[in-house]
């Protein structure tokens, strides 16, 4: 039997490109492709200059939806839903292993993720919904990995 909350995870930390949806103040939604991070309790990282949109619209509601696909070994999509805290303390530790592993990749992802100013702020999501969709010979495969309360 396979274990999709394993292969889920897996394919998590294997990508670094997530589309993550947020909700301004006055209920307008925004998406915006970053970078992010992920750990073995399916709880998600990243980082965004203290002035964006999406950092505004947490300020103020902190509802996240995410969607992370690739195709590079078949169609595989992980869709999120959970709640965004502010991290203070944990800012240098976040930045040192992302960009430990920006001077591994041989990705381009622009000069300004080689971050050390305190104009950047780390938001963590904790996960509270989580699906897995993989595609086999007899089509989409959808996997409730982290049950909520909706679908």
């Amino acid at each position: 039997m396979e274990n999709y909350k394993e292969q889920a995870l897996r394919f998590l930390k294997s990508n670094h490109l997530a589309a993550v949806g947020t909700i301004s103040k006055n209920g307008e939604p925004h998406v915006a492709t970053l970078l992010y991070l992920m750990d073995d309790d399916f709880n998600f990282y990243f980082i965004t200059h203290r002035y964006t949109r999406k950092c505004n619209n947490l300020e103020g509601n902190n509802k996240v939806g995410i969607a992370i696909t690739s195709d590079a070994n078949g169609p595989e999509t992980v869709q999120i839903q959970g709640e965004s805290e502010i991290l203070a303390n944990n800012s240098k530790e976040f930045v040192d292993r992302l960009n430990e592993w920006m001077d591994a990749s041989t990705s381009y992802y622009g000069s300004f993720l080689k971050v050390t100013s305190a104009e950047f702020w780390i938001f963590k999501v904790k996960t509270n919904w989580l699906r897995y969709m993989t595609v086999k010979e007899g089509g989409e495969e959808y996997h409730q990995i982290i049950p909520g309360d909706r679908f």
